[in-house]
C-alpha cells in the first residue's frame, strides 16, 4: 500500500468516528430531553396550587410614601399599590383625633427601600 492509501483510509476512520461520535452526542441529548420532559412536564414544573404563585414577590426598591394621617386600610392600600406586600400594623395609644389613622410609620417618607422589606404602621388606638 502505498503512503496516500494510507493517509486516505485514516481519512476515513477519522470522518467515521466523528459521524459517530456526533450522532451518540444527539443520541444522548435526545434521551435527556425525553427523560426531563417526563419528569417536568413541557415548560418545567407547573405550581402546585395558586399560593406558590402569589407567593413568587417581584423585588423592586421604591420610595416610601407618607402615610401619616392615612386610615389603616388606606395606609394598608397605598402600600400594597406601590409594590410593597411585607407590611405589619401595630396599635399604640394616641391623642383622640389620631384614633384610627397612621400615626407613624417604621421606614421614613422618601427612603428607599425593598418591596419585601418589613414595614411597620403604627395606628393611633
Amino acid at each position: 500500500m502505498s503512503n496516500i492509501e494510507t493517509q486516505n483510509k485514516d481519512i476515513c476512520r477519522r470522518k467515521k468516528l466523528i459521524i459517530l461520535t456526533a450522532a451518540a452526542l444527539i443520541l444522548i441529548l435526545a434521551i435527556g430531553g425525553i427523560f426531563l420532559y417526563k419528569k417536568n412536564g413541557f415548560g418545567g414544573a407547573a405550581p402546585n396550587n395558586i399560593e406558590e404563585v402569589t407567593e413568587a414577590k417581584k423585588l423592586v426598591y421604591l420610595y416610601m410614601p407618607n402615610l401619616i394621617g392615612h386610615s389603616e386600610e388606606g395606609a394598608v392600600k397605598k402600600l400594597e399599590e406601590v409594590g410593597f406586600y411585607n407590611i405589619k400594623v401595630e396599635y399604640e395609644t394616641a391623642p383622640s383625633g389620631l384614633v384610627g389613622t397612621v400615626t407613624r410609620q417604621s421606614i421614613p417618607e422618601n427612603a428607599t427601600v425593598g418591596t419585601d422589606y418589613e414595614i411597620i404602621i403604627f395606628i393611633g388606638k
